[in-house]
């Protein structure tokens, strides 16, 4: 295919189902590219679901997949039989979830705690934390902290979770997708960083 001419055409189209014949062929500015199969991509794992399994044998997967990147593949929803009796019974078997089920299991994926978001995004997340350093500069009570990558930060640019353990009590945090002033009650607090900015941590109490 012309993939120029599909980008033009199509702009706001940011997923593309493509034959596996030509899948070779697919230029390299494409983030993530999969098969129907558990597989790898750079080096990041993931594990394939068939939405039309149970939801019995879905809570099992996902709880034996905890920690782990799961892409379910739903390919199209329907409300009702009607709008399907045209088609043959395979068809509608590998190909089509009831809208009912499909809340089912999403209700399910909702209730084990998993983070759910595009796959270009959790990509993209994965990658960033494969290929980054955190760099860490300490004066006294107040903290740099950087995360440094070789990455095209026009691209890699998805906000990283750091987790930052201490004892003081109240932290003041600058420069991340976190900022704000906290009260720590557990010992430790999240803060999200973009790659390549410094953030400051200061320890106030």
């Amino acid at each position: 295919p012309d993939w120029n001419a599909l980008k033009k055409e199509y702009p706001q189209i940011k997923t593309l189902h493509i034959p596996y014949d030509i899948k070779s062929k697919i230029p390299k500015r494409y983030i993530f590219v999969r098969n129907n199969t558990s597989n790898s991509y750079k080096g990041i794992n993931y594990q394939y679901i068939p939405s039309l399994i149970s939801e019995k044998e879905l809570w099992h997967t996902l709880n034996q997949n905890k920690g782990k990147w799961s892409i379910i593949n739903y390919k199209h929803i329907y409300k009702d039989s009607l709008s399907l009796q045209k088609l043959d019974s395979m068809t509608i078997a590998g190909n089509f979830v009831q809208l009912e089920k499909f809340k089912r299991q999403i209700r399910l994926i909702r209730n084990t705690g998993y983070w759910i978001d595009t796959e270009q995004n959790i990509f993209k997340y994965l990658f960033e934390k494969q290929k980054s350093k955190l760099e860490i500069k300490k004066f006294g009570d107040i903290i740099f902290l950087r995360l440094v990558s070789e990455l095209n930060p026009i691209i890699y640019n998805f906000p990283l979770s750091i987790r930052y353990t201490t004892s003081a009590k109240i932290i003041e945090v600058s420069g991340s997708q976190s900022d704000g002033i906290y009260n720590n009650r557990t010992g430790s607090i999240i803060i999200n960083v973009i790659p390549g900015k410094e953030v400051r941590i200061e320890k106030i109490n």
